[in-house]
């Protein structure tokens, strides 16, 4: 399950499949069964769905998706957010703090799920925030959650509005999604304890 914000959504990209498209495709070579999962449609790839609703901070996609979460019971969960919290202003270590907190809610909420959590893609318009944000988000030390670094993702991979990848962008974030997840694919999926 890709969940997140706009850029989960795919925003910016000429397909408006963002990263999802390159990442199934990847993973279809190691797993042939895998399906993306979610509630929202977007993009014209054939398996588009993903929960990620578009301007929406921390808490707001918290509020919007633990249902659907807990209803779908994905095997793994890719969360990429963060960013609106940071062009509202907010001070990054809360802004961590709520993300922490949602997580440990999704592992509760499927608790048989395991999550990978990104840092958040460079930024042109809140770069600031961004850089604290990540670097507080590389420390969470969760059990059952793993943070994955975005940091290939460059200030040329970003689109004019200075926030959303281009293509290239989203094929790099597709890439390292695609490594993080690498042989965990064929695991069996484990219940979470702590």
């Amino acid at each position: 399950m890709p969940l997140g914000a706009s850029i989960v959504y795919g925003q910016g990209s000429s397909s408006g499949n963002g990263f999802r498209s390159t990442l199934l495709s990847t993973l279809l070579t190691r797993s042939p069964n895998i399906t993306f999962t979610g509630t929202i449609p977007h993009g014209n790839m054939s398996n588009n769905l993903c929960e990620a609703y578009p301007g929406k901070t921390i808490s707001e996609v918290a509020a919007l998706s633990l249902q659907d979460v807990s209803n779908l019971q994905p095997d793994w969960i890719l969360v990429h957010l963060g960013t609106n919290d940071c062009v509202q202003g907010s001070e990054p270590a809360a802004a961590v703090e709520r993300l922490k907190d949602f997580l440990g809610e999704l592992r509760k909420h499927a608790p048989r799920a395991g999550v990978l959590v990104s840092t958040l893609v460079v930024n042109l318009r809140v770069g600031v925030c961004v850089d604290q944000f990540n670097g507080e988000l590389k420390g969470i030390g969760m059990e059952g959650v793993e943070v994955v670094d975005m940091c290939r993702v460059r200030k040329e991979d970003i689109g004019r509005d200075g926030t959303h990848p281009t293509d290239g962008g989203y094929e790099t974030m597709a890439g390292v999604w695609a490594e993080a997840l690498g042989d965990r694919l064929g695991r069996r999926r484990v219940e979470w304890v702590g």
